[in-house]
């Protein structure tokens, strides 16, 4: 038996994680959000755990680190991890792996791989052409990973650039920072009321107030809400006005509803 956690706001590390969970038997598929938090599993009965997440600011979603803590893990378990990411894991495989080594096991396997960023308050959507080239080398990525779990293999460790490790602390507190800053999402008249952006959040987060969202102080800055709102009626301040919006193709939304 084995276990994928995944962490996921616009689908990018669900598509990796149901990729491989459909090509292994036995694998149980299970988000990590806010409800995960409230009490402790076990994860005795799995032989092989993997942990797929997006790398935010060169480190890992705060949300994934919180759950992970309550995990304990032994020597006796295959652990593997796949980070996500726009161009550069940074620290996020290093976090991970002192932080599984500290609940009792080991991280054998450790990939990275790149997809489509996300971060809309930072960047504009990737043009169609990269999108399409990064979603089609996923599929041969998958493969190579699907291979390696299947024969229990360890990796190399893929540590921080020098450029990664300068600037780690720089972007872990601008990451911090979302969290206080996340009221600058605003919705504009186009609101439809629908409800679509407190159900994609993986924090709880999203408050509806006579039938507006309001944003609270638990943001994980994952974008799901800004980037599935199916009027694109969110935004941030005014710097996403003009920006166009991303999730993975691959993945609908009734899938990363939470």
């Amino acid at each position: 038996m084995r276990v994928i956690y995944y962490f996921s706001g616009t689908g990018n590390s669900l598509s990796v994680a149901k990729e491989i969970a459909d090509c292994l038997p036995n694998t149980d598929l299970v988000r990590i959000d806010y409800t995960k938090l409230q009490k402790r599993v076990s994860i005795e009965s799995y032989e092989q755990i993997g942990i797929v997440f997006p790398v935010y600011s060169y480190h890992m979603p705060k949300l994934v680190v919180e759950f992970l803590k309550t995990l304990q893990f032994n020597s006796n378990q295959y652990v593997f991890g796949i980070a996500t990411c726009g161009a550069v894991a940074g620290e996020a495989l290093k976090d991970l792996r002192n932080l599984i080594r500290g609940q009792g096991g080991e991280l054998a396997a450790e990939f990275k791989m790149n997809l489509p960023g996300n971060c809309i308050i930072e960047y504009t959507a990737y043009p169609n052409i990269i999108q399409k080239r990064l979603i089609q080398k996923q599929e041969t990525s998958v493969k190579k990973i699907i291979e390696a779990v299947k024969h229990n293999k360890k990796t190399l460790k893929i540590n921080a650039s020098l450029f990664a490790k300068v600037f780690s602390k720089t972007a872990e507190k601008r990451y911090q920072s979302y969290s206080e800053t996340a009221k600058n999402f605003c919705v504009t008249s186009g609101c439809t009321q629908c409800g679509t952006c407190q159900k994609v959040c993986p924090a709880n987060n999203i408050m509806i107030h006579n039938g507006s969202p309001s944003w609270g102080e638990k943001c994980e800055a994952c974008m799901a809400c800004i980037q599935w709102c199916p009027a694109n009626a969110i935004q941030y301040g005014k710097k996403t006005i003009a920006r166009t919006r991303y999730h993975h193709p691959k993945v609908t939304l009734v899938q990363i509803k939470f």
